[in-house]
């Protein structure tokens, strides 16, 4: 586990135990987002080790065994997510915001129609399906409004540090 800190996944399960009860405050119009599904994505970029999996695999065991009526159904969505963030690794990157912003939107969409369907079940989610889509349309812009935010403060966070870096180099060269 060399390519986690510590207290990232001391965050995670803190906020799986915690989401439940913070989630009706930060909701906008009754779409909730899933800061665990969400942040396990955020501190999945970068890391190109198997650690990742092991992150979400136990995450989301750990999640299911405290909220879902069978185990598997975030380990299942947390596995995707992190699928999709290596596949599409090379290609988002942090300090590039539109497209960190367009991948988010994209694949919390999918990835929460998968988790509606693990949900309600293939047959419930094909007759509420405009009820459902409009759902899960505004939480995937939720996902991305919040992105393009978390993006913003790392691209700000990396160019003060290159800055800091630059001016020791000049003083040292």
């Amino acid at each position: 586990m060399r390519g986690y800190k510590w207290y990232i996944i001391i965050f995670l399960a803190i906020l799986v135990i915690v989401q439940p009860n913070f989630s009706d405050w930060v909701s906008i119009k009754g779409a909730v987002i899933s800061f665990v599904l969400f942040f396990a994505m955020l501190t999945a970029f970068g890391k190109k080790s198997p650690d990742i999996f092991i992150v979400a695999l136990s995450i989301g065991f750990f999640y299911d065994m405290m909220y879902s009526p069978w185990l598997g159904r975030m380990t299942i969505i947390l596995l995707l997510a992190v699928l999709s963030v290596m596949a599409a690794g090379k290609i988002v990157y942090k300090n590039n915001m539109p497209i960190l912003t367009a991948f988010f939107f994209v694949s919390t969409y999918i990835l929460e129609n998968v988790r509606a369907v693990l949900e309600v079940g293939p047959r419930i989610y094909y007759e509420s399906f405009a009820f459902i889509q409009r759902g899960i349309f505004r939480i995937s812009l939720y996902a991305a409004i919040l992105a393009a935010v978390f993006g913003a403060v790392f691209f700000l966070q990396s160019f003060i540090r290159d800055r800091k870096l630059g001016a020791r180099k000049r003083r040292v060269v």
